[in-house]
């Protein structure tokens, strides 16, 4: 998954947070051999500078975050029950800012803590059906088997082309099929690689760094938006039933006036 870039510091506050937050009856499976904060700082190594850099910032204001109710003491110095307010505050906040923290450190604590098989009683979980079920045997379709990528190639690739299709999803392949359908020559780019059912596990740790584009982290600048971009060649549609409909007629004539098209992709199309 990569080298983690959390320091001690930062462990800390998420091992208060994921205990403040969890709060597991006892008997159960202990949030320290859960190991969180070593899950979050492994899990999001992968991410960008910049997004990692925002994880940090978004640490250290949870830190602090006490002072904003006059409590002069980091987070990780209250109690239990002063930790919990805080939390259910955040959670309750009309403030995007706010909630979108909530919401992030509540995501990557619960895989975090569930992503141990110890867990999966309490809750009646019994595992991926992948395990429960040896019998089923992964459809692989003998073309996609086939499939060479630019990554199974280690020369320089040029292609000539008549159309450059950015993204294999549920737009961009069924413009590049319509678009090659009428004697075009196309293609298609794709952020990765691809993956066959033998590479699903359905474990979300491992699932979301090979489906999603940041582990499904992006969003508009002003946080207003996320955006969960599926980054293997099928784009979001390997994890969105394989849906694909036509692009509308409204939105190809937005981007002809956008980007001031010659033809019409409605006529093309």
């Amino acid at each position: 998954m990569g080298i983690g870039f959390l320091s001690n510091k930062y462990k800390r506050i998420i091992e208060f947070i994921a205990e403040a937050m969890l709060e597991i009856e006892d008997g159960a499976f202990s949030v320290s051999k859960a190991k969180i904060p070593e899950f979050i700082n492994n899990y999001l190594s992968s991410l960008s500078p910049d997004l990692k850099q925002r994880a940090k910032i978004l640490l250290s204001l949870f830190r602090y975050s006490p002072f904003l109710y006059l409590k002069l003491k980091a987070f990780p110095s209250l109690g239990l029950e002063e930790r919990q307010k805080i939390l259910c505050d955040f959670m309750k906040s009309n403030l995007r800012p706010k909630l979108l923290i909530f919401k992030t450190l509540k995501t990557l604590t619960v895989m975090g803590y569930y992503r141990n098989e110890e867990t999966w009683k309490d809750i009646g979980y019994e595992g991926p059906t992948i395990k429960r079920s040896p019998s089923i045997e992964p459809i692989i379709l003998e073309r996609g088997e086939k499939l060479k990528t630019a990554s199974d190639v280690s020369a320089e690739i040029r292609k000539k082309a008549d159309v450059c299709v950015i993204g294999s999803g549920a737009g961009g392949a069924v413009m590049a099929k319509e678009l090659s359908q009428k004697g075009l020559k196309v293609i298609l780019l794709e952020m990765e690689g691809y993956n066959t059912s033998r590479d699903f596990n359905q474990r979300e740790e491992d699932m979301y760094p090979l489906l999603f584009a940041e582990l499904e982290a992006r969003s508009t600048d002003d946080y207003s938006i996320d955006v969960i971009h599926g980054k293997g060649i099928g784009g979001s549609t390997v994890h969105n039933t394989r849906l694909c409909y036509r692009t509308p007629k409204e939105i190809l004539e937005f981007w002809e006036r956008e980007w001031e098209g010659k033809r019409s992709l409605w006529e093309i199309l």
